[in-house]
């Protein structure tokens, strides 16, 4: 006995057509992704180092210089200091 009717074949335009479709997803996502990556500024980090006196700096150099009070040095730490 031989079976001459034809066998359904999966409709093989269509999956050609979806798995190209996916395949144009995948790659538009990935080159996004790089893109986006590439453009993002570089995250830059500086940090500056203050030496704290609790002295007023003169300008003529005299080995007399004014002393500040606790509560001037502490408005001065957190005033220069800060974030």
């Amino acid at each position: 006995m031989s079976n001459d009717a034809p066998v359904d074949e999966p409709d093989l335009p269509k999956r050609r057509l979806r798995f190209s479709l996916l395949t144009l997803l995948i790659l538009f996502a990935a080159i996004s992704l790089l893109l986006a990556w590439l453009v993002q500024p570089d995250r830059v980090v500086a940090t500056a180092l203050f030496d704290v006196r609790a002295e007023k700096p003169t300008l003529s150099g005299d080995a007399k210089a004014e002393q500040l009070d606790v509560a001037g040095f502490e408005l001065l730490k957190r005033t220069q200091l800060r974030y």
